[in-house]
């Protein structure tokens, strides 16, 4: 019973009464087998503890010190995850729900799972019907995907049914006047879950992604009107002077980073482009006031967790928020530059006349009145080179350290999930240099310069370091940085490599299927050629199926 009674424990184990390895945020155990792997604090029964205590002497220690470890235990779990329960949820919707802060969770956020930011979204679903359907509908599609051996014959039917229902009260919320409007948060946090669901498991016309995408720019513009003058301002506004809260900051972090990973495709866009109308002239050029802006609304999304906890944010958890800071600006300066770089694709290799572009399909209702339009000037490639170099520059010593960071040494302890961003962050930036020359030079045959060389080389060192760690789930964190090196490697054993790692990411959604069947093209054509491929030709001309990973 010892270790059913064991506070470090996931419940999976501890509920089986073995033991468990106590490993974060999935024990191995529980990985093994392919079971939710469950740290969510649970309320103790009642009066559990006088009665031990009654029929137990106390332990041998000062009474002083004992007190101190239990409200510290309670400070370091914080008081709020207790509060959190769906009691109008049927049993099937609440192991859905259990899946998301879980195992959807735990690819999204390194962060402990009563901690995350899931668990802030399932905290808002608890008065947001409209947000919790979109919960239960992404838990139980990961639940049916897993579970089936066959996926490609349909989604799940409840995961249809919460989508559904979603979609339509999302469409009422959304045709409110402003000042009708539910809370700002639940709006973005609803539409970012829909975008990781077609992200996930939409198909390959992508047509919901694309919505979703240009529903959250159009919200941007309608909702967010003043984001320019406070751009402007003041770099460090409270957010009664901001207007939205941190976690509506860190919603538009996350969704512009999605956007564009879905404009390498030519599938999004919109977002970061109404972002971008938000951020002219803040710096000396157009790319250097993106990346102002967007850091500025990064580093507001920073206060989250304390202005969700207050106090009782455990000391723990703000020192890896601390320590992990610089780490996750650098990701979004890596997903701004993801979007400069497919916007100067777009200006280097205009789409054939030929093409069915997808933004030609018609939009939703719900995003007709957005405006597409740039309003950045054409790009220069110099301008873009330089940018990537200054963020080197500016996080060098996380570059210069990177592949030198070891997770199965003893010391590691602590900073393992400092490690695992670190290898989950870096290759986004290597990924953005290699992509940079892959444009650049697209009509050359295969020659590596050095610094393309050293890109390639780092992407690979910490992919190997991280599936000799963590195994074939981290993975899907640096699917996109894999699959830029599976494309410009010239070496025929790191292309079977990185081709084998898609090969078993397949099992995390449709997407990652249709890339693994786009590396094995582009790699067999370009062999053939002796050249690069171009991709969006490819896309353009039908031969591949556009995916957003």
């Amino acid at each position: 019973m010892a270790s059913l009674r064991s506070k470090s424990g996931c419940w999976t184990c501890r509920e089986k009464k073995v033991r468990c390895g106590e490993e974060r945020p999935q024990c191995h155990r529980c990985v093994r087998l392919g079971r939710f792997c469950d740290y969510t604090p649970r309320p103790r029964k009642p009066y559990t503890r006088r009665q031990r205590h009654a029929r137990r002497p106390p332990p041998a220690r000062d009474p002083e010190e004992g007190e101190k470890d239990e409200d510290q235990d309670e400070d370091e779990r914080g008081p709020a995850h207790l509060e959190i329960e769906f009691p109008g949820l049927s049993s099937v919707d609440q192991q859905a729900v259990h899946c998301f802060r879980t195992t959807v969770s735990a690819s999204i956020d390194t962060k402990d799972p009563e901690f995350s930011v899931p668990f802030v979204i399932c905290r808002l679903g608890q008065t947001s019907p409209m947000l919790m359907h979109m919960i239960c509908a992404l838990g139980h599609q990961e639940i049916f995907y897993q579970c089936t051996e066959d996926s490609s014959g349909g989604p799940s039917s409840h995961a249809v049914e919460h989508y559904g229902a979603s979609m339509r009260l999302l469409a009422q919320t959304l045709n409110l006047p402003s000042s009708d409007a539910p809370d700002l948060d639940a709006i973005l946090a609803t539409l970012w879950l829909m975008v990781l669901y077609e992200q996930k498991f939409g198909d390959g016309c992508a047509l919901g992604l694309m919505t979703h995408l240009q529903g959250a720019a159009s919200v941007l513009q309608s909702r967010l009107g003043n984001l320019r003058r406070l751009l402007e301002a003041n770099f460090s506004d409270p957010e009664e002077k901001w207007h939205f809260s941190p976690f509506a900051g860190r919603m538009i972090v996350w969704l512009a980073f999605l956007d564009g990973g879905a404009a390498f495709v030519k599938l999004g866009g919109d977002f970061n482009r109404a972002l971008g109308s938000a951020m002219v002239d803040l710096a000396e050029n157009a790319i250097a006031s993106r990346l102002r802006g967007f850091t500025a609304i990064h580093r507001y999304s920073a206060s989250l967790f304390r202005s969700v906890w207050g106090p009782s944010y455990p000391q723990q958890q703000l020192l890896e928020d601390l320590e992990n800071r610089n780490l996750f600006y650098l990701y979004g300066e890596c997903g701004q530059m993801r979007f400069v770089l497919s916007q100067l694709e777009n200006e280097l290799l205009p789409p054939s006349s030929s093409s069915s572009s997808p933004s030609s399909i018609p939009l939703s209702p719900l995003v007709s009145g957005i405006t597409t339009t740039s309003t950045e000037p054409r790009l220069d490639p110099l301008a873009v080179a330089r940018t990537l170099h200054e963020i080197s520059l500016r996080y060098s010593e996380i570059f210069e350290f990177a592949s030198h960071l070891r997770l199965d040494l003893a010391h590691a302890g602590e900073r393992r999930k400092f490690i695992m961003n670190i290898r989950f962050v870096v290759p986004l930036y290597h990924a953005t240099v290699l992509w940079y020359f892959r444009i650049t030079a697209h009509d050359k045959p295969f020659k590596f310069k050095e610094r393309q060389r050293e890109s390639f080389r780092e992407i690979i060192n910490l992919a190997y370091q991280a599936h000799a760690d963590e195994g074939e789930k981290a993975m899907a964190r640096i699917a996109w940085p894999l699959f830029i090196a599976g494309i410009e490697g010239d070496d025929p054993v790191h292309e079977e490599w990185v081709l084998k790692r898609f090969w078993h990411l397949r099992q995390h959604g449709e997407n990652f299927s249709r890339a693994f069947r786009a590396l094995s093209f582009i790699q067999e054509a370009q062999r053939a050629a002796g050249r690069r491929v171009p991709l969006p030709g490819c896309f353009d001309e039908g031969t591949l199926e556009r995916f957003a990973i």
